[in-house]
């Protein structure tokens, strides 16, 4: 070989001019696997973050709704209410992406939805029907049909346990997906020949920005444009957590639109999403750094930061001032709240928010209220209560336990009294506590209503020819026009009879007897006996048999312990016993837990009238499954002084 050749092998074999190409060649390829496996994961993971994101949003707005259908629900009568739901599914079935909404019952029947042809039909979605009957493990509250979303809620219509189903178009959804992916293809194709850095600084950033204004889409309300029920939330628990920190005031306003429905109703869906979209730039130009969200179907709410009750109150009647100027025949109801200065959680600052908001529509709507404002809760009523009851009542669900009533003359069951018994999930130390929370925030008569309802629910159970005694709490009969119309209602829904059902009023109740009269005269034109409960207990008790005609006297079990003690015990015992029996009313002994107590109402009552009836530990403690063929104790038996503690909850209300 020439040395010209061997030259030429030498340079050959120079290793930096030999391997140069190959580095070059390893580092693209380094960029472009880096770029293909960021932009893969990115291909396949973000588009599923938003998707998931966008699942839990529309879940939580789901529940939302439902708890705006199961408050509709309880405005006025039962068919009030139901035109109340079917108005608010139909301006849900008539939200942008919405192809339907629908209400389903157990069996899987469309009870009510947006469009009235859907009722009646059957969806035998098995999810649907699973979170209707409470059994949804969650897996279920959302599923894709031939591209559309499917979401599912529990919710209570008048004591009803239903599932709100609404599909919603998944066109929207997979199109920003789509063009995120797109992006993501078009940013892997440009950034091949780009080294790394440049990758990280201009690629990096435009998914970023991606993901952020899918976030933000996911974020707001599409016909308000406001931020939405999972903003809502999330800036709620900051705005706390920062007037926590620095110091300052915070109100929260929760507002409602009044009648929304007869809005709807009177000039058609387009007209109330007007209606909604004016009152939302109204919120949102209400005062510079106030944030307005909208929560639900109609329900908005506003933060104050930095503010206090006063300056609340101001800014809320401006509210109020502008909605009447610019909305003419709109009027909401606002109520408010202030944060503790102690820091809290957001969660309680809403309820209370929340609970001023009822308290506005109770006093008759186009009102504002200050939680601070409202009747003093007992002391010992917490937040922690007022949670608990209000999650008993969204869910609607009570238990309910019967006690039997004797007719002492025939030894057999005369009836049984139907007494609520919340689950201890809720926290709440039975239904005596159930009903001092509702009375001290002012639910009393809605829980009063959800409680009825369970007790008619189970009516079916009672042997064919007993009586159902339901109590009924003094603000049903004062504050509740047309309660008895709406139980007749609840009867004829389960088949029950007004003649076997009696109405329990008690004496312990307080109410000016001018204020009940008109109810219990209505209670009785319809059929339904009346039962005074609680007689000898208070001060009103003689005045309330005076003015009303009843049917059952029901005497107190103090009555009863104290004649077995004194002279003068016995004398009131006599008293009550003789009156009720020259009004014909029959009478009935409660609390009735030892021998010496049933052997006094058995043989002489009252001066040698004997009581009629009788109930207590004794004869039967409250069961919540029903067993019968029990027999009244052998006149001369003997027994043990049974358990008396809880004994007081035979007469309560509850």
């Amino acid at each position: 070989m020439d040395a010209a050749g061997q030259g030429a092998k030498a340079v050959a074999r120079v290793p930096g001019e030999r391997h140069e190409p190959s580095l070059i060649r390893r580092l693209l390829l380094a960029v472009a696997v880096t770029l293909l496996v960021s932009g893969a994961v990115a291909y396949f993971v973000v588009p599923r973050l938003i998707e998931e994101r966008y699942v839990a949003e529309q879940t939580a707005a789901q529940a939302a709704d439902a708890r705006s259908l199961a408050r509709a629900a309880r405005v006025g009568t039962r068919r009030e209410g139901m035109r109340e739901v079917s108005a608010r599914l139909r301006d849900i079935a008539g939200r942008p992406g919405v192809e339907l909404a629908l209400l389903i019952d157990r069996r899987g029947r469309v009870v009510a939805a947006g469009e009235r042809s859907q009722v009646g039909e059957r969806d035998t979605e098995p999810f649907a029907r699973a979170v209707a009957r409470g059994t949804g493990s969650g897996a279920e509250l959302a599923e894709r049909e031939q591209g559309d979303l499917s979401f599912v809620a529990p919710v209570s219509v008048g004591g009803r346990r239903l599932a709100l189903q609404v599909d919603r178009d998944g066109a929207e959804l997979s199109q920003a997906v789509d063009e995120l992916r797109v992006g993501l293809i078009l940013f892997v194709l440009v950034g091949l020949p780009l080294s790394l850095p440049i990758f990280y600084l201009v690629g990096g950033r435009r998914v970023n920005a991606l993901h952020r204004a899918a976030l933000q889409r996911a974020r707001r309300d599409g016909l308000t444009d406001l931020e939405n029920h999972r903003a809502f939330k999330e800036e709620l628990h900051r705005a706390v957590a920062d007037a926590a920190r620095h110091r300052t005031p915070l109100e929260l306003a929760v507002i409602d639109v009044d009648d929304f429905k007869f809005v709807n109703d009177r000039h058609g869906h387009l007209h109330g999403d007007r209606v909604l979209a004016e009152l939302s730039r109204i919120l949102s130009s209400a005062r510079q750094g106030d944030r307005a969200f909208r929560i639900g179907g109609d329900e908005f709410a506003l933060l104050l930061p930095r503010t206090d009750r006063k300056s609340a109150r101001t800014a809320l009647e401006r509210v109020r001032n502008d909605i009447a100027e610019r909305l003419p025949g709109v009027t909401v109801s606002i109520g408010h709240a202030a944060a503790a200065k102690a820091g809290e959680r957001s969660d309680a600052l809403w309820g209370r928010a929340d609970s001023a908001v009822y308290e506005a529509k109770r006093r008759g709507r186009n009102v504002r209220v200050s939680f601070g404002d409202m009747r003093r809760p007992d002391p010992v009523v917490t937040m922690e209560h007022a949670r608990a009851l209000r999650a008993l009542m969204d869910d609607g669900q009570v238990g309910m336990a019967f006690q039997p009533i004797w007719d002492l003359g025939t030894e057999t069951v005369l009836g049984y009294e139907a007494l609520a018994r919340p689950t201890a999930s809720y926290g709440l130390e039975g239904p005596l506590e159930a009903f001092r929370v509702a009375e001290s925030i002012g639910h009393e008569c809605d829980l009063d209503a959800i409680c009825r309802a369970a007790a008619l629910r189970r009516a079916g159970e009672l042997p064919a020819d007993s009586l159902l005694f339901l109590n009924f709490a003094p603000c049903t009969l004062t504050q509740m026009p047309g309660a008895a119309d709406r139980l007749r209602e609840g009867a004829g829904a389960v088949g029950l009879d007004p003649g076997r059902l009696v109405v329990e009023i008690s004496e312990r109740s307080g109410a000016a007897v001018a204020a009940i009269v008109p109810e219990v005269t209505r209670l009785r034109e319809l059929g339904f006996k009346v039962a005074l409960d609680d007689v000898g207990a208070g001060n009103s008790g003689l005045e309330m048999l005076r003015r009303l005609t009843v049917d059952f006297v029901k005497i107190d079990r103090e009555v009863i312990a104290s004649a077995l003690e004194d002279r003068a015990g016995r004398a009131m015992l006599v008293s009550i016993v003789s009156f009720a029996r020259e009004i014909e009313a029959f009478v009935i002994a409660e609390g009735i837990e030892t021998p010496e107590m049933l052997a006094l109402v058995r043989e002489a009552g009252g001066g040698g009238i004997p009581v009629q009836g009788a109930q207590g530990y004794l004869l039967g403690r409250p069961q919540q499954v029903l067993e019968t063929g029990a027999s009244l104790p052998a006149r001369g038996d003997t027994f043990s002084e049974p358990e008396r503690k809880g004994s007081a909850a035979t007469s309560a209300r509850a």
